[in-house]
């Protein structure tokens, strides 16, 4: 993202990187133990004053209760077998911190000096990141997909059809709470996530009228967030960002797409002219069912082909 540093948050934390002989891991557990703790905003400030900034999360889904009869492997073990790293958090997010930690240490060990400023922030809070490298999830798309255009091949796929329209998802209902009573009262939360240019107000209009019982009462939960803007395909950073995927997987189709989730990056919004939601690793058809589920895992390769991918990433969009 590149906006006017002057309309950003003050950061938690400030550093400057240290010489490239001071130990960066020690710098890196640093950052790490300080975002588990209560999120942060590293900042590297140069003088020049058009920043770019590199986001993602660090929270865990709790494991579903009957999680351990399922699993491969402890949900929060971080073991490493077959190849993989297992655990709740290692697709979804992360990877998106540690990949970007890494990047970050890899240039400075080197020496490498941005020519802009480059703030880094990590959250604390709960939400899915943006899109990856996805393959076997287009119909009639055979090569893997980098997707930050949408097609009717895309309504074939659960996954991507999901990005084409507003959709709702009832994620908590309440009803007695004794198994032999009826219920006086019954709730339930439905969560809408809206194509842009769908107002929340007319998304529970919409509601309103398919429920169509007066008996119901539809109401927001709390205060409705409007879609995200639209980020531009014509900016440097897209470009840049474009020219970069297929250095990280050469047959990939590099298109525009809708993120179905609600990420962090929303929070920068208003300060940033264009926001790409954007995870440097291939996930497979299998893999979705695996985010905020049993047997989440990442590929060691996977995870290696992130780091460097992030450091290229930074490297191009700071040495403009």
């Amino acid at each position: 993202m590149h906006e006017d540093s002057s309309r950003l948050p003050p950061p938690l934390w400030t550093a400057t990187p240290p010489a490239p002989d001071y130990g960066m891991k020690k710098l890196a557990a640093l950052l790490a133990a300080l975002v588990l703790a209560l999120g942060i905003v590293v900042i590297v400030r140069t003088m020049r004053f058009t920043p770019i900034l590199a986001a993602a999360r660090t929270v865990v889904t709790l494991a579903p209760v009957n999680d351990s009869l399922l699993a491969e492997h402890p949900p929060f073990s971080g073991d490493i077998a077959d190849g993989f790293v297992w655990g709740h958090g290692t697709l979804d997010d992360k990877v998106g911190v540690l990949s970007t930690l890494e990047a970050v240490e890899a240039l400075v060990a080197k020496g490498y000096q941005p020519k802009c400023t480059v703030y880094l922030a990590f959250g604390d809070d709960e939400e899915v990141e943006g899109h990856a490298i996805i393959r076997g999830n287009i119909a009639g798309v055979s090569r893997p997909a980098g997707l930050m255009r949408v097609t009717r091949m895309m309504e074939r796929s659960p996954v991507t059809n999901a990005s084409l329209r507003t959709t709702t998802a009832p994620t908590m209902i309440q009803g007695s709470p004794k198994e032999n009573a009826l219920p006086i009262r019954a709730r339930a939360l439905v969560n809408v996530r809206s194509i842009p240019g769908e107002a929340p107000e007319s998304v529970l209009e919409h509601v309103k009228q398919v429920v169509d019982d007066t008996n119901v009462v539809v109401a927001m939960a709390g205060p409705g967030t409007p879609p995200s803007p639209v980020s531009s395909t014509a900016s440097e950073s897209y470009r840049i960002l474009a020219l970069d995927i297929p250095v990280l997987e050469p047959d990939a189709i590099v298109a525009p797409s809708l993120v179905v989730a609600a990420t962090d990056s929303r929070q920068y919004s208003g300060y940033a002219r264009d926001v790409y939601r954007f995870l440097p690793i291939q996930i497979g058809a299998t893999d979705f069912e695996r985010i905020h589920g049993t047997n989440e895992r990442i590929g060691i390769h996977d995870y290696a082909r992130g780091v460097a991918f992030m450091t290229l990433l930074i490297s191009d969009l700071t040495s403009q």
